[in-house]
């Protein structure tokens, strides 16, 4: 459950959710590493 918002990151547009819900996700130890 969400909505698309439309952000800039870095210089760089792209869409994201924004969660209405915000649920807890475990964090991984390397975010960068799948």
């Amino acid at each position: 459950k969400g909505q698309m918002i439309a952000t800039e990151l870095g210089g760089k547009r792209q869409l994201t959710i924004q969660a209405r819900s915000i649920k807890p996700i475990p964090r991984p130890k390397n975010p960068y590493e799948y």
